[in-house]
């Protein structure tokens, strides 16, 4: 703007200078902020104030009151500046560039924009943060258009798009499980991102991953979703979730393993499971306890256990137990086998017999 006093107090100052210490990128635009701090015109900059503008802005002041307002060229090859070219005043702005400031970039600051008088209207700093600072006031660029291009130019400089994806865990159905149609399944995992998680995406193969039909778009990352099982047969089932972050970047994961659904026409009779399984947690995430089922469609000897991601065992729940036919439930409680309670993270259950193996994940929240 051009208010030619106090137009960053010494508070705006500290809190600047903690944030851009601390690597945050700044865009500075103001036609007086020369004039108050460094070169003084009816007021007195302090010696912090100079300290701040060379040191913090990058810049000491050419000719505090550029008189008229005079054009804006962009510099050739800058990555902000290039074939800019606008006036200042008139059209849509807001009319109020008096005397905008020419400037002398410093430590390093180069010029990115000049006055068509050849002096300096805004300089690029890319050092341990980044700065783009303009002597003249950016509500004051004549046309609408070159407002927005200039704005898109500096942000896509300060806030480049990250290259990383997100990273994603299918938490389950992730393998072994035994669902029956029409019944409700929670879809559960985790995604995240260095900056966020904008949008997840849910697919479904039974085909075991040859192709996939998606189930919901556009979903929030809300970790967890609520799925109602399609009434059909397969026993060779995956999900894949996906994930996207703002710069469009995708990251997913499947199902470690195949999962079944039965319709509900082809549901063996009585409580007998139809066939071996292991059910998702629940809770999942959890704390402090969890609730475990598996199914045994004839008798056999189980082990049920608790291991770390890298495979290391933290609690067997069941040992080579001979168990009958039935419909089992077991809780862990986030205890090891030392009785010792276990840090949170991801944890994997391990269920088997002598001739069959599924494992789903869990993840102990405190």
């Amino acid at each position: 703007g051009n208010d030619r006093r106090t137009t960053l107090t010494p508070s705006d100052q500290e809190e600047l200078a903690a944030y851009m210490g601390a690597g945050g990128n700044v865009f500075v635009t103001g036609e007086d902020i020369g004039e108050d701090l460094w070169k003084g015109n009816n007021t007195t900059p302090t010696p912090d104030d100079i300290v701040f503008y060379e040191t913090w802005l990058h810049a000491q002041v050419h000719v505090e009151g550029e008189w008229g307002a005079p054009g804006v060229d962009g510099i050739g090859g800058d990555i902000i500046g290039d074939g800019l070219a606008f006036t200042l005043n008139g059209g849509t702005s807001a009319d109020n560039q008096g005397s905008v400031s020419s400037l002398l970039p410093q430590g390093g600051a180069v010029a990115a924009l000049n006055y068509t008088n050849g002096r300096v209207a805004a300089l690029r700093f890319d050092g341990g943060y980044r700065l783009f600072y303009c002597g003249f006031g950016f509500e004051g660029i004549t046309e609408e258009a070159d407002r927005h291009l200039l704005m898109q130019r500096v942000v896509d400089w300060l806030c480049p798009a990250e290259s990383n994806a997100p990273s994603v865990t299918v938490m389950t159905p992730n393998g072994g499980e035994s669902l029956l149609g029409n019944t409700v399944h929670a879809i559960q995992w985790m995604a995240s991102d260095d900056i966020a998680v904008t949008t997840i995406n849910i697919l479904l193969s039974d085909d075991n991953g040859q192709t996939f039909t998606p189930l919901v778009t556009n979903l929030q990352n809300t970790l967890s979703w609520d799925w109602i099982v399609p009434d059909q047969t397969s026993d060779s089932c995956i999900v894949r979730v996906e994930a996207l972050d703002p710069s469009g970047n995708s990251g997913s994961d499947v199902s470690d393993q195949v999962f079944e659904i039965t319709a509900t026409t082809d549901a063996p009779p009585g409580n007998v499971p139809r066939r071996f399984a292991l059910h998702p947690a629940a809770p999942n995430p959890f704390n402090p306890r969890t609730r475990l089922r598996f199914d045994l469609p004839r008798p056999a000897r189980v082990w049920l256990e608790i291991l770390r991601v890298d495979g290391r065992r933290v609690r067997t729940l069941v040992d080579g137990e001979a168990m009958s036919a039935s419909a089992v439930e077991r809780v862990w409680d986030g205890i090891d086998d030392q009785g010792r309670r276990v840090p949170s993270g991801v944890y994997v259950v391990s269920f088997r017999t002598r001739d069959f193996h599924a494992t789903c994940k869990v993840q102990l929240l405190k």
